[in-house]
């Protein structure tokens, strides 16, 4: 029952049960259209369904349970936020994580409330200097569970630690993303027939392409900017962006 990923589409519901789980050592990558940007401050946060744990000091959540956080510009090539994690041992699937001690990993806060991440923080990657990821066009979010058991490393190449072994629903277990900054849906235009509008017939010319049946509408003269989320080519995403920018007008 928790292994539906349209559960982890939509507004965060904040509790133990619209989630997704992603599995042990699991992964799931989000696209976004409009693409989000990178904004003053955090620009999207990741709601994962940890308990509010103890009601008397240290107040730790329960449950922590982290994950690496990755985006993409072009659905290629990925950048990992820095992470560092001082759990100092090994904790039994019922260990509670001090979230002071974790930076950088999705899952830190309590469900709910969800753990921020900046993209300026990415700035002087080597991927992001070279033009590969575009900070103001992150299309996709990918998101990959932490063994617990002291097997995967930080970025120091320290051991992490998190509730492990963990049953039933083992892994991270994704809730929502929340986006604080996206691109306007005016910012692009998709008008392939060049008739100056972006419209229903460029939606059609676009399932045409993909389907195969117009396969010389891709090519020489497609404005640059119609390529909405930056993987190089022109396909079903242009078709959402399209729709859903006609939805709104």
């Amino acid at each position: 029952e928790f292994q539906t990923p349209s559960k982890a589409l939509g507004m965060a519901a904040g509790n133990a049960y619209d989630i997704v789980c992603l599995g042990r050592g699991g992964s799931i990558i989000l696209t976004f259209t409009p693409p989000i940007r990178n904004g003053e401050g955090w620009d999207f946060a990741i709601f994962e369904n940890s308990f509010e744990g103890s009601s008397a000091p240290p107040f730790l959540p329960a449950f922590i349970e982290l994950a690496y956080l990755e985006v993409s510009s072009n659905g290629i090539d990925f950048v990992r936020f820095d992470n560092i994690s001082l759990t100092p041992a090994p904790l039994d699937g019922f260990g509670r994580i001090d979230p002071t001690e974790v930076r950088g990993y999705a899952g830190k806060y309590r469900q709910g409330l969800g753990t921020p991440f900046d993209l300026s923080e990415l700035e002087g990657k080597t991927k992001v200097n070279e033009g590969v990821v575009d900070l103001q066009r992150i299309s996709r979010v990918r998101i990959l569970d932490v063994v617990g058991d002291g097997t995967c490393m930080d970025s120091r190449g320290l051991p992490v630690y998190d509730p492990y072994p963990t049953a039933q629903s083992a892994g991270f277990d994704l809730d929502a993303i929340g986006v604080r900054y996206q691109q306007e849906f005016e910012a692009l235009n998709v008008d392939l027939n060049k008739d100056g509008l972006t419209d229903l017939i460029d939606v059609i010319l676009i399932l045409k392409m993909i389907s195969g049946s117009n396969p010389a509408i891709p090519g020489d003269g497609l404005p640059l900017d119609a390529d909405v989320d930056g993987d190089g080519r022109i396909g079903i995403q242009e078709a959402i962006y399209v729709l859903r920018l006609l939805s709104v007008r």
